[in-house]
């Protein structure tokens, strides 16, 4: 039998048995949340899928929203350098970088003392503000075990 995980959120939880009739995965975790009224505008599929897709889209296990996968993407930074090929660089770049261009370098990093370090960075091959496009913001994106912790770092 399924275990159900309660928490009203002060610090103590309940462990209880899923019901027969309880709607769950085959294998895996159901999460139930109940939010106040305040906080109904999060419960539309699009704006779930929108915050599944930007923190946690490189997670390796798959992520499911009403039965369609929501994390399609792999995590480059955690391949092998010497494994990847330039055209899973170029195809993921044109996805994180939301481009049509190649890019102009690869620097793809891995160092493992005195903590694990993991870096992939882009050098764009043209400067997309000279076109007249939105001024971009400056930064890169970090992420800890596959999941967005601060995006568009400036330091």
């Amino acid at each position: 039998p399924a275990t159900v995980w309660t928490s009203d959120g002060t610090g103590t939880y309940e462990l209880s048995e899923l019901d027969d009739d309880e709607v769950r995965q085959d294998r895996g975790t159901s999460i139930k949340i109940f939010l106040d009224s305040d906080y109904w505008h999060l419960l539309s599929e699009p704006k779930i899928e929108e915050i599944l897709t930007k923190y946690s889209n490189f997670v390796q296990f798959p992520i499911l929203l009403n039965g369609k996968r929501v994390n399609t993407v792999q995590a480059v930074w955690g391949m092998d350098p010497k494994e990847v090929e330039y055209e899973t660089y170029s195809e993921f770049y044109k996805y994180i970088a939301q481009a049509v261009d190649e890019p102009l370098d690869i620097l793809h990093f891995r160092a493992d003392a005195p903590l694990e370090v993991q870096a992939l960075l882009f050098i764009p091959s043209f400067h997309s503000e000279k076109y007249g496009m939105d001024r971009m913001q400056p930064g890169v994106s970090l992420y800890s075990r596959k999941v967005l912790i601060e995006s568009k770092c400036p330091d």
